[in-house]
């Protein structure tokens, strides 16, 4: 994210006073959850939003590793108060995440000497013949890092991957622990309303896994068309966009059997980066495309920046077919003659008016969150859930969840789509050989 050298400054302090006490108790250059936070606005003839950036405390140091680079956070929107306090809250998530792996209980077993979830086949034995494929597969006889969480369908409690759902676990080398697959945050959110907190959990898990489902096989995508239902978005949209920029597209997924809406918004640009993607979830049709559009203009900012420190740094990129990071995929669909890939993959879409979507569903955090995981319940998927919160996130009033399914679709590193995991057979067979370009 791009970052001023400051941290906030009276001109640029949020009005809301929780807003403001919550950033002096959080961001501090020395001992600051966040070390640093800066505002920006978007260029003159490009989408004008603000955009609040921080650096997240090295918190990796907790797990005696070193991770080169800094870790920012960060937030796009139309008000200081909205960008700086979803800021924040990303930085308490990140935070809690890397945490995780050292406050957490993690055994060390082969999974028949304990109540666990053993990881299924998740990628194909081409898959693991590839030259430079990070994973191995999984033998019975491995002994794993095992975490607790419970389970919110039956409420069992059960031994999970710590790979799997610690996304700053560290292998434990001296076991020969192996890398089964990726670590990633998908299903963790924060909040200082733990029912939130969970819901925004819940609905991540859903989008990532039509996400997936979705670019890797022939399954339908709907190009949303504006009308009434739409108009407040698009007003926002007209009154911040220039004359001569493109405006955004918006595609719903279809998820086979979970409910929801899931929007992927695409961007595009006359200059580098010409493509930016950015996802929403949410039981407003609405609302999940402007989430959608706020992180495409998030992205857009950062592919910008990362181009330009690839270029100072003669950084060569990775070939197109072995990107196993999230962050050069990205880069990798800003340039001109990767962009057309993704446009392709969603010219199939068929337009569908706003109107003659689905309903939006309302109701309270908890309300909602019970109808996913009642979805979960109904379909005979597992679920589990467990609290990331450490001691000073609660002390902050944040609640940070974390919720994880063996039977969905997670981001998945883009050159290695789980080919084996038996949920792609509800999208359909796997078609689509491209890494995925979403961060």
């Amino acid at each position: 994210m791009p970052k001023t050298d400051t941290v906030l400054t009276t001109h640029t302090t949020p009005a809301d006073t929780h807003v403001q006490a919550l950033a002096r108790r959080m961001v501090a250059p020395l001992c600051g959850l966040v070390t640093t936070m800066g505002i920006t606005a978007q260029r003159r003839h490009g989408p004008r939003f603000l955009l609040a950036s921080g650096d997240l405390t090295r918190a990796h140091r907790l797990l005696n590793v070193e991770m080169p680079g800094t870790h920012s956070v960060g937030a796009c929107g139309t008000s200081l108060e909205d960008v700086v306090l979803r800021t924040l809250a990303e930085g308490v998530e990140r935070y809690c995440t890397m945490a995780a792996a050292r406050t957490r209980t993690v055994l060390h077993a082969r999974h028949q000497d304990m109540r666990t979830l053993s990881p299924s086949a998740l990628f194909t034995t081409p898959q693991y013949a590839r030259p430079g494929f990070p994973f191995t597969p999984y033998d019975p006889d491995d002994r794993l890092g095992w975490t607790p969480m419970r389970s919110l369908t039956d409420g069992t409690d059960w031994w999970v991957p710590a790979q799997f759902t610690l996304a700053g676990y560290a292998l434990n080398r001296a076991a020969d622990e192996p890398l089964l697959g990726p670590a990633v945050s998908t299903g963790t959110a924060a909040h200082t309303d733990p029912g939130r907190a969970l819901l925004g959990a819940l609905q991540e898990l859903v989008q990532l896994d039509a996400v997936m489902g979705h670019w890797y096989t022939d399954a339908p995508a709907f190009k949303i068309l504006p009308d009434a239902r739409t108009r407040a978005l698009y007003d926002t949209i007209e009154a911040r966009w220039g004359p001569h920029t493109p405006r955004p597209q918006f595609h719903l997924l279809a998820n086979p059997d979970l409910p929801g809406f899931s929007v992927v918004c695409l961007l595009s640009g006359t200059e580098a980066p010409v493509l930016s993607t950015g996802l929403g979830a949410d039981f407003t049709l609405a609302r999940a495309m402007y989430k959608a559009l706020m992180e495409a203009v998030t992205l857009t900012t950062l592919c910008r920046w990362k181009l330009i420190e690839r270029a100072n740094g003669n950084t060569p990129p990775p070939p197109g077919d072995q990107i196993y990071d999230i962050e050069n995929n990205a880069l990798h669909y800003a340039l001109p003659q990767h962009a057309p890939i993704v446009w392709e993959r969603f010219a199939r879409s068929r337009p569908v008016a706003a109107s003659d979507l689905a309903p939006d569903t309302t109701g309270s955090p908890r309300v909602l969150a019970r109808r996913l995981v009642d979805a979960f319940t109904g379909t005979g998927k597992q679920l589990l859930y467990a609290d990331l919160s450490t001691r000073d996130a609660r002390q902050l009033g944040f609640t940070v969840a974390r919720v994880w399914s063996p039977d969905t679709l997670s981001l998945c590193l883009p050159s290695a789509p789980p080919a084996a995991h038996p949920r792609f057979t509800a999208y359909g067979d796997l078609t689509y050989n491209h890494p995925h370009p979403y961060p």
